[in-house]
C-alpha cells in the first residue's frame, strides 16, 4: 500500500467547492485530465496514458512535471491509499479497488480514471485539516509534512471504521463481548462506542474528552458496572432487600441496574409507538429515532453468568418478549422484558485464567470482537522498541509463530500484552512503566504457567 495526494479540480474550473467535489468522488471514480487541444496535435488526445509512449515526454516540454505526475499515477495498484484535495483544502480519504481505465463519462470532467471507494471525508472530522501546497496535480507522499498528515488521517480514518464496524454489529446482535489480552483499551473502547452511538460528534480521542461526553449524556443511557465473583441475580437483575427507613424491617422486591435500564428503555420505545405497529420498517424507523441505552459491564466473566443472568439468558435473544422473574415485583409483577433498545457491551480479558467459563448457550447470544495488541497506537520509537522485544516472548519475531518462551496451552494474542503498556508521555515514564507493571506481570506470566522458565533471563534483559 502507497500513500498518494492529488488535486480533483479542471484548470478552468478552480472555484469548485469542496462538496461539488465530494459530489464527484461519490460517483465512484477519481482522475485527471490534460489539455485536450494540445494532445490532439501530438495524436493522443482520445488515447489512455498507456499508449503515449515517447509522446509523454514531447507533452512534458511545453506542460512541466507532467511525465512524473502521469507515470506516478499509472503507478497505483488496488488498496493505495489517495488523499484528495483541492488546493490546501481536505476533500476526502479514497481507496482504490480496480485498475486504470480511460473512458469517457457523463457528469465527470476527466477520462483517465480509477474506482474508488471512499473511506472518510472532512465531514467525519471534527478538525479542519490543511495540507500543504503542492506543486503538482498528482504526487506520491512518503516522507514530510503531508506525509505525516495523511497518514494521521488514514489512522483515524480506519480506527473510525473499524470502531463503526463493532457499532454495526451491536446494533444487529444487541449485546457484544470485546475479549482480549490485558493492555489493548476494551474497556476505554466500550465507552467510545456508548458515545458514538449516542452522540457521534462528541471528540472522544483522549480519556478526558470521554469523560466530559460521557458527563454530558444522562446518567440513565449508559451506565458502567464490574462483574466479580460474587455477584449474583439478586444484584444485576431483581432481589429482595431489607428496608428499615421506618424503623422496622421490611423486606421488598427492587429492581436492579438491568432491570432499571430495561424497564426506561422500553417505556422510550413504548411511547414512540414501536409495539403499535407490525410493520418491520416502522419499527426499524422507530428504533433508530428513540433513545438507546447502554450497559457496559467489565470483566463480564469474572461472574457466574449462568447464576447472574437466570431466565434472562432467553430473553437476550428474544427481546421485547416478557419472561418470568423468580420475584414478583409489586408493580412489574413477575414479568422482565429487555428491549431491542438496551444493549450491552461486555469485556473480559482473555489472558485471567482464574475467572470462569462462558457456556455455549451464553456465549451464542453474544457477538465476540477480539481487540488485540496494536504496535501502531504507540507513537514514540522507544514504545514501539520495547512493543517489539516484549513481543518476541509471546510471538517468534521472524517466523511470527509462537515462541518458545511461551507456554504450548496458551495463544498469543490471548497473553500478549496490549499496547496501553508502551503508551507513554517520555522516556521517563516507560522507564516507571517498564520497572512497575511490565516486568511484574511478566514474572507473574511465568509464575502461572503463561510463560516458560526460559523467559526469566529475558524478562531480566529487557530494557530501554
Amino acid at each position: 500500500m502507497n500513500y498518494y495526494h492529488m488535486q480533483m479540480h479542471p484548470d478552468n474550473l478552480n472555484g469548485y467547492s469542496k462538496e461539488e467535489i465530494l459530489s464527484l468522488l461519490k460517483l465512484g471514480y477519481i482522475g485527471i485530465d490534460i489539455d485536450s487541444d494540445y494532445a490532439a496535435t501530438l495524436g493522443v488526445n482520445d488515447k489512455p496514458f498507456t499508449e503515449w509512449g515517447v509522446q509523454l515526454q514531447i507533452y512534458d516540454k511545453t506542460h512541466s512535471s507532467w511525465d512524473k505526475q502521469i507515470s506516478s499515477f499509472l503507478k497505483l495498484r488496488n488498496n493505495d491509499i489517495v488523499l484528495v484535495r483541492h488546493g490546501e483544502k481536505f476533500i476526502a480519504l479514497v481507496k482504490i479497488v480496480d485498475n486504470y481505465q480511460f473512458q469517457e463519462m457523463k457528469n465527470i470532467w476527466f477520462r483517465h480514471m480509477y474506482p474508488i471507494e471512499i473511506l472518510s471525508t472532512y465531514h467525519d472530522f471534527s478538525e479542519e485539516y490543511k495540507i500543504p501546497k503542492a506543486q503538482g496535480t498528482f504526487e506520491i507522499s512518503k516522507t514530510g509534512q503531508t506525509f505525516k498528515i495523511l497518514n494521521e488521517i488514514y489512522k483515524k480514518t480506519i480506527k473510525g471504521k473499524n470502531m463503526q464496524e463493532k457499532i454495526n454489529l451491536l446494533i444487529n446482535r444487541n449485546q457484544i463481548i470485546l475479549q482480549g489480552p490485558p493492555g489493548t483499551g476494551k474497556t476505554r473502547i466500550a465507552k467510545q462506542m456508548a458515545i458514538r452511538m449516542i452522540n457521534n460528534n462528541d471528540p472522544i480521542k483522549t480519556n478526558d474528552e470521554i469523560k466530559a461526553s460521557l458527563d454530558k449524556i444522562s446518567k440513565d443511557q449508559v451506565k458502567l458496572i464490574q462483574f466479580h465473583p460474587s455477584y449474583s441475580y439478586e444484584d444485576f437483575v431483581r432481589g429482595i432487600v431489607a428496608d428499615s427507613s421506618s424503623g422496622k424491617i421490611k423486606y421488598k422486591t427492587e429492581n436492579k441496574v438491568l432491570v432499571d435500564m430495561a424497564n426506561k428503555a422500553y417505556a422510550t420505545l413504548k411511547n414512540n409507538g414501536y409495539y403499535k405497529t407490525d410493520n418491520k420498517e416502522e419499527k426499524k424507523t422507530i428504533l433508530e429515532k428513540s433513545d438507546k441505552y447502554i450497559l457496559i459491564i467489565d470483566e463480564i466473566n469474572r461472574a457466574n453468568l449462568s447464576s447472574v443472568l437466570g431466565e434472562l439468558i432467553y430473553a437476550l435473544e428474544y427481546r421485547n418478549e416478557a419472561v418470568e422473574s423468580m420475584y414478583e415485583h409489586p408493580t412489574d409483577g413477575r414479568k422482565i422484558i429487555l428491549p431491542s433498545n438496551l444493549y450491552i457491551i461486555g469485556t473480559m480479558n482473555t489472558a485471567d485464567r482464574s475467572v470462569g467459563h462462558i457456556d455455549y448457550a451464553i456465549r451464542r447470544r453474544f457477538a465476540f470482537e477480539s481487540i488485540l495488541p496494536a504496535k501502531g497506537e504507540i507513537e514514540s520509537k522507544e514504545g514501539q522498541d520495547l512493543f517489539d522485544k516484549v513481543k518476541a516472548l509471546f510471538r517468534d519475531s521472524k517466523s511470527n509463530k509462537k515462541a518458545d518462551t511461551l507456554s504450548l496451552e496458551f495463544y498469543p494474542d490471548d497473553v500478549m500484552l496490549g499496547h496501553s503498556y508502551f503508551i507513554v508521555k517520555d522516556k521517563d515514564e516507560l522507564e516507571e512503566k517498564l520497572k512497575y507493571q511490565i516486568k511484574p506481570l511478566l514474572e507473574e506470566y511465568v509464575k502461572d504457567g503463561v510463560l516458560t522458565d526460559e523467559a526469566k533471563s529475558e524478562i531480566d534483559k529487557l530494557s530501554l
